[in-house]
């Protein structure tokens, strides 16, 4: 095993894949390649407590287009947490917005 300095921290997130971090100081930027992509991204640490990243440029623009091409078709007004008398929730005339689950 590597050692790592005590200056540096390694952050470990579930599933198949685990990223290193290579700071923890507040306003440093740094480099990441996305998984599974040759693009690499700039990450600025903004908050240590909460842990907050700012990333740029996360998706690129044909990632997003695809993104909203397959939400439009599934988008419906949003909803409010308030149950009709049939226990759904129901649409109110204050929440304008639409929403999309994509999956």
């Amino acid at each position: 095993a590597q050692d790592i300095p005590a200056n540096r921290k390694v952050f470990v997130l579930c599933g198949t894949e685990s990223y290193f971090f290579p700071t923890d100081e507040v306003g440093e930027v740094f480099q990441v390649t996305l998984p599974h992509s040759t693009r690499q991204v700039e990450v600025k640490v903004l908050s240590n407590t909460p842990r907050l990243l700012q990333v740029d440029n996360f998706l690129s623009d044909e990632e997003c287009e695809q993104i909203i091409g397959s939400a439009k078709p599934s988008m419906k007004r949003s909803t409010v947490e308030v149950k009709d008398d049939g226990g759904k929730t129901k649409e109110h005339v204050d929440r304008t917005s639409t929403t999309a689950w994509l999956y």
